[in-house]
């Protein structure tokens, strides 16, 4: 379910449950988009649409990633980063 375009994570978002549960060989995720994925499966919305959290999360950390990034830039990055785990 880690591809958000994928038949099988919209037929799995669709399923009634009172409670859900990921399991991930993948500790950290390839893509900051695959823990949206899967986040949005156990919790819709805590870290907002995709196009949010790929335009507020993604594009900053991986600009302040980035071995050219600034300091700001940089700060920025380690932010979202700690915005991201407060919210998990």
């Amino acid at each position: 379910i880690k591809n958000h375009d994928s038949q099988v994570h919209a037929a799995i978002c669709n399923l009634s449950s009172q409670k859900r549960l990921i399991l991930t060989g993948t500790p950290v995720e390839n893509r900051l988009e695959d823990l949206w994925s899967l986040m949005n499966f156990v919790q819709p919305g805590l870290l907002g649409t995709l196009d949010y959290f790929c335009r507020e999360f993604c594009a900053t950390i991986l600009k302040g990633t980035d071995r050219n990034a600034d300091e700001q830039e940089k700060l920025a990055a380690k932010k979202m980063t700690k915005e991201i785990h407060r919210r998990l």
